[in-house]
């Protein structure tokens, strides 16, 4: 009896690391939530931090090219001009979200997207740290960051065409830093809710757009994997021309810091080059796998390792191939989609994934193109609408082909059908009368076969009384 209060010594440190664990769990969310900018509520969480990721996106860009234009000038002994270096890196700045910039009497209409990189990192950041995550924070937050980018479009260049672009690629940069920022946060299944509520809940359309995401990035693999082959094979060229600039240490790392950041153009243009639609590195100029026109290009080495010859024709097919097999491979969430499809499902679902594609593809396309200069300058990058045309139907092949090839309701009906094919009329007839012959005869045959129980009883009495009875 003594006994009746003793626990074992494993239950009781079972107990404690169940303890710790609830401890530092609060411990945990108390620190995500102090860590986050407080406000009266989420919505000025939202505004506070779109302030705060236009803050850390000029940082980013605007301080390195004040600190080049600081060292650059006194090692030339020159005077520096801080207006100057400031509007150049704000030029930038509003390049690298899709606005138009003019430098030095210069319209710049092609975005560096290594710098557009640079302002989503921007945004995750901000969005990690600081976003309260809600309805009202999330429509804030992309409103009033968007509105503020445009009103410094409107700034740089009041130009209507430049303006459309920076909305829309300042909503996608809004879209990228939610998403990427509020993954790992335990919290962020409010917006991934609200971006289910955006699908309409259809899981079929759902995985539908997630195969349009899959096989944009699958094309990017490719064009980086084509970018990567064109430096192997061009390094010579590269070296010819890098050893043509009289470089320093700073100016080497402004050319190569200029040179990174068009590496993700680069890319785009390789992987329309992949399609076939090729792109421009000046005016009346193409690059592609069957026509190859050149002209005089910039002195920057990366552009030195550009293709200067037509693709055989072997190679050419194969990269066709490989585009359509982006769509094949995207469309593999749509033959994972456990929700059973009627057949406007199966003919919409690749549909949407290709558009989805063509959509974000015309998007870096529109962004990588434009104008870099002035004279043979103004247009660089893939021509927008006969690539977005080449990808469009390339991807619609293959995700059309493996949804066909893998849903399981095609199979079905097709299985059904052959079954249909195979019941002649002439088998049917030929069944029946078998079946009529075979009942006939067990008729017949039952009723030659008397049965004992249909002999009166009465009958077999008297004869058995005959049988019985003695002769006189």
């Amino acid at each position: 009896m003594g006994n009746a209060g003793y626990e074992p010594a494993n239950r009781k440190a079972s107990k404690r690391t169940q303890n710790i664990i609830e401890d530092r769990q609060t411990l945990r969310k108390q620190l995500s939530v102090d860590d986050s900018i407080e406000g009266g509520s989420t919505a000025l969480s939202g505004l506070l931090t779109a302030i705060q990721t236009l803050i850390f996106g000029m940082a980013i860009i605007v301080i390195p090219v004040l600190v080049t234009a600081v060292i650059s000038t006194t090692l030339v002994d020159q005077d520096f001009s801080f207006g100057a270096a400031l509007k150049a890196g704000l030029a930038f700045w509003a390049v690298a979200h899709g606005s138009y910039a003019t430098v030095d009497g210069t319209t710049l209409t092609m975005a560096p997207l290594g710098l557009t990189l640079l302002v989503v990192a921007a945004g995750v950041l901000s969005v990690r740290r600081s976003l309260r995550v809600s309805s009202a924070a999330l429509i804030v937050y992309s409103a009033s960051y968007t509105l503020l980018i445009a009103a410094a479009s409107l700034i740089a260049t009041p130009h209507l065409v430049g303006l459309t672009r920076t909305i829309v690629s300042t909503l996608i940069i809004v879209w990228l830093s939610l998403y990427i920022g509020l993954r790992k946060r335990e919290d962020g299944h409010a917006f991934y809710g609200i971006h289910k509520q955006l699908s309409g809940r259809k899981e079929w359309i759902e995985t539908s757009l997630r195969g349009g995401i899959i096989t944009l990035l699958t094309l990017t693999i490719l064009g980086a994997l084509a970018s990567i082959a064109w430096f192997v094979l061009g390094r010579d060229a590269m070296s010819q021309v890098l050893g043509d600039w009289p470089l320093d240490a700073l100016s080497g790392i402004a050319l190569g810091v200029a040179q990174i950041s068009l590496v993700p153009n680069l890319i785009v243009w390789a992987a329309s080059w992949l399609s076939g639609a090729g792109f421009q590195i000046g005016t009346g100029t193409i690059i592609s796998p069957e026509h190859v026109v050149l002209g005089p290009l910039p002195n920057l080495p990366v552009l030195a390792a550009l293709p200067q010859a037509t693709a055989p024709l072997a190679f050419t097919i194969t990269f066709v191939v490989a585009i359509s097999l982006c769509g094949f491979f995207g469309a593999q969430t749509i033959v994972r989609c456990t929700e059973t499809l009627r057949w406007w499902n199966i003919v919409a679902a690749p549909l949407i994934l290709t558009a989805t594609t063509v959509f974000m593809w015309t998007v870096l396309v529109w962004l990588a193109s434009g104008a870099i200069g002035p004279g043979n300058l103004t247009e660089f990058g893939p021509e927008l609408w006969t690539s977005a045309l080449r990808i469009a139907v390339l991807v619609g092949i293959g995700a059309g082909i493996r949804v066909l090839v893998g849903r399981k309701e095609i199979r079905q009906g097709l299985s059904s059908t052959k079954k249909t094919t195979s019941y002649s009329p002439s088998t049917a007839s030929s069944a029946r009368s078998t079946r009529t012959n075979s009942s006939t005869a067990s008729g017949t045959s039952a009723r030659s076969v008397p049965s004992s129980r249909s002999t009166p009883s009465g009958n077999s009495s008297r004869t058995a009384h005959s049988a019985q009875e003695p002769t006189e």
